[in-house]
């Protein structure tokens, strides 16, 4: 089995496959947590990423933590099943362009309250 291959944009190869990642490297320079992006937005990203399958969560310093990229964060069903599994704080790598403002302002609010969680 081939190791995922990062790049510099956010993307890792598994082989021929390309999943949109968040990758969380320790001070030691140990990969903490390797998570892909499971629900993708319509338009181009259908195309270029496949969706991975898991929910990502890692332990640092104590403080159970959960990964969701940009998207995956909107919906509700999918921060409380990392929040059901433990999660104390989910952090949320996003390109979020501006007309979408309402995510960060409104939305990542909303789940980071309806869950009794941190999310960054």
């Amino acid at each position: 089995m081939q190791s995922p291959t990062a790049t510099p944009n956010g993307t890792a190869r598994h082989g021929t496959e390309i999943f949109n990642s968040a990758i969380c490297i320790g001070a030691d320079g140990a990969t903490l947590a390797n998570h892909r992006k499971s629900i993708l937005p319509p338009g181009f990203e259908e195309s270029y990423y496949k969706t991975g399958s898991r929910l990502t969560l890692f332990t640092l310093k104590s403080i159970r933590i959960a990964l969701l990229i940009c998207y995956e964060s909107e919906f509700p069903e999918a921060v409380r099943n990392v929040c059901n599994l433990g999660a104390e704080v989910v952090l949320v790598p996003t390109a979020t362009v501006k007309r979408y403002r309402l995510v960060p302002r409104q939305v990542i609010p909303a789940r980071a309250f309806e869950n009794g969680v941190f999310m960054v």
